[in-house]
C-alpha cells in the first residue's frame, strides 16, 4: 500500500487530507492536480474508504507510514559538492555534469527552478530528449517572469513576450514542461515587486542540486558557482513539496505556452 510514494510525498498527501483539501470520492484526475499523480494511490484510498476511514483518519495512518519510510530513508542521505569556477573541479563535481546526470537519471518527475534563463535550447537539451523517451515523465519548470524598470506594458504583454521566446529560443522539444511564475515580479509598484530567486534541479523525489547557478550557459561554464547535490533523505522531497504547495495554494500561477 502507498508503494512508490516517499515520506516527503506521504508528509505532503497528509497533509492533504487533515485540511480537507484532499476528500473522498478519490480519483486520479483531483490527486493529479494536487501533483500526487501516483499509480493506485486513489485505488488504496478509495480501498481505505470503502472500510470506514475518514480523511482524518486515512490522515493519521499516511502519517505513520511516513514516519516509517523516514528512519528508512535517513541513513542514505548524501551531500556532495558542486561548483563552476576557476579550478573548481580540483574540490567539487562540475555543475554542467551534475545538472546533465540528473535530467539523464529522470525516470518519473522533475523540477527546475530558476531566475535567469538564457540559451535553454542549449541548458535543457538533454532535458527535452528525456521527455521525448520517457512520456510518463513529468516536468515542472518554476522560472521569473520579470518586468524591466522602465517597462510599463500591461502584464499579459510581458507574460506573452515570455512564452514565445520560451518556445522559439528557450525549450529544444516538442514536448513542453509546464511553467509556473510568481506575478509579483510583474507589480509595477517597486515596493510590493519581488522575484522568484531559488535555483534547485529535483528529480524522483530523491535527488536534488542546490546552487546559485541559474540555468545559463555562463553559471554552468564559466562563473563562480558554488551548491551541493543531495542524495536520498527528506530535504529533496521538502523541496519540492514546498513549490508544489506554491502551486496548489495558487502563489505560483502557471503560464501556458
Amino acid at each position: 500500500m502507498f508503494g512508490g510514494l516517499s515520506s516527503g510525498d506521504l508528509r505532503y498527501l497528509a497533509t492533504q487530507l487533515e485540511t480537507g483539501a484532499l476528500g473522498p470520492p478519490y480519483r486520479e484526475f483531483t490527486l493529479s492536480k494536487l501533483g500526487m499523480a501516483r499509480p493506485n494511490l486513489a485505488a488504496d484510498l478509495e480501498g481505505l474508504a470503502s472500510q470506514g476511514f475518514t480523511p482524518v483518519l486515512l490522515a493519521r495512518l499516511v502519517s505513520a507510514v511516513a514516519a516509517e519510510r523516514e528512519q528508512l530513508e535517513r541513513p542514505n542521505s548524501q551531500l556532495e559538492l558542486v561548483a563552476t569556477g576557476l579550478e573548481a573541479q580540483a574540490e567539487a563535481r562540475d555543475t554542467l555534469v551534475v545538472v546533465e546526470q540528473l535530467f539523464t537519471e529522470a525516470q518519473e518527475s522533475v523540477l527546475v527552478v530558476g531566475f535567469a534563463v538564457y540559451q535553454g535550447n542549449e541548458i535543457f537539451k538533454t532535458l527535452a530528449k528525456r521527455m521525448m523517451e520517457l512520456p510518463q515523465l513529468q516536468v515542472v519548470c518554476c522560472f521569473d517572469v520579470a518586468r524591466g524598470s522602465t517597462d510599463n506594458r500591461p502584464d499579459s504583454v510581458i507574460i506573452d513576450e515570455f512564452a514565445h521566446r520560451f518556445v522559439k529560443s528557450q525549450w529544444p522539444g516538442t514536448r513542453f514542461p509546464e511553467i509556473f511564475f510568481d506575478r509579483r515580479s510583474l507589480s509595477a509598484d517597486r515596493k510590493t515587486r519581488a522575484v522568484l530567486h531559488a535555483k534547485t534541479i529535483v528529480i524522483d523525489h530523491r535527488k536534488a542540486i542546490l546552487t546559485s547557478a541559474n540555468p545559463t550557459p555562463a553559471a554552468y561554464l564559466r562563473n563562480i558557482e558554488l551548491g551541493v547535490v543531495l542524495t536520498g533523505g527528506e530535504i529533496p522531497h521538502e523541496i519540492e513539496s514546498y513549490f508544489r504547495k506554491l502551486i496548489v495554494d495558487g502563489r505560483l500561477e502557471q503560464l501556458f505556452l
